[in-house]
């Protein structure tokens, strides 16, 4: 287990030093999109290795561990999206102007709390905010399934509790609880 902290932790240096990178690149007063496809191109890598490690982490992680673990990961990676979406922001405002995109307006948003589910009254909009949020994202598959089994309280737990946190099961247990709630 230590072994694959260590590789999240090698991991999160390389994708954090490549968001200074980004965040360079796009602060300089003309900006090489050679540089800028070469460093943006790493991220990615580096992000979907990331994303392995963290999975690898999940299916062995303590239970008590767990949702602590998964929040800080999560917050993680949406804080390493940032440059890479600026970057890709800037770019796209490359063939819109002249300007390298870098005088756009800058929003920070709060953090994003999604609602545990308790209530079947609930579960439409609990269902909406996680198929936004997180089941149409581009994470692992696994880390979906474990944000949606951190989410779940009372029987909607109980439906999912016996299915083990695999890639295939995450389906089951969506369509399991669509179809009871």
């Amino acid at each position: 287990m230590e072994n694959m902290f260590m590789k999240r932790k090698a991991a999160r240096g390389w994708v954090s030093r490549l968001g200074k990178e980004l965040v360079s690149l796009l602060g300089r007063p003309v900006l090489s999109a050679v540089e800028l496809k070469a460093v943006q191109e790493n991220v990615d890598i580096l992000l979907s290795k990331l994303d392995e490690v963290q999975s690898e982490i999940e299916v062995e992680l303590e239970s008590d561990l767990f949702d602590d673990d998964l929040a800080k990961a999560f917050e993680f990676r949406m804080t390493s999206l940032i440059p890479r979406i600026k970057a890709e922001l800037d770019k796209k405002g490359d063939n819109d102007s002249s300007t390298n995109g870098s005088s756009g307006a800058q929003v920070k948003l709060p953090k994003l709390e999604l609602p545990e589910f308790k209530e079947v009254t609930e579960w439409q909009s609990f269902w909406d905010q996680f198929s936004c949020h997180v089941d149409n994202s581009d994470i692992p598959v696994i880390s979906k399934f474990s944000y949606l089994a951190s989410l779940l309280e009372g029987e909607a737990k109980s439906v999912i509790s016996g299915l083990s946190h695999t890639s295939v099961n995450y389906k089951i247990a969506c369509d399991l609880l669509k179809e009871r709630f």
